[in-house]
């Protein structure tokens, strides 16, 4: 059994609570790496990983707001990997 087809036995819901997990840990991860002066940054990572642990998958209150407020989120973490990592 491959991973590839373990994951699609997983429903929607398992998925969604897997990915929030890892980007949690790789959040986590990056603020273990970041020099401990740096305040704005580390502050926005524990933000960020605030707003990922209240998500929901069906969320219907102003969900293309959340996405679109993630979407920007990481990307921003993703820039402090480049400077930092």
């Amino acid at each position: 059994m491959s991973l590839d087809s373990f994951f699609d036995t997983l429903d929607t819901e398992t998925k969604f609570t897997t990915w929030k997990s890892s980007t949690i840990q790789r959040l986590n991860h990056l603020s273990d790496i970041i020099p401990t002066e740096n305040i704005v940054e580390l502050r926005y990572i524990t933000e960020t990983i605030e707003f990922i642990n209240t998500l929901t998958l069906l969320d219907n209150n102003s969900n293309s707001e959340n996405k679109s407020n993630l979407i920007e989120r990481l990307y921003i973490c993703n820039s402090y990997y480049k400077k930092f990592g």
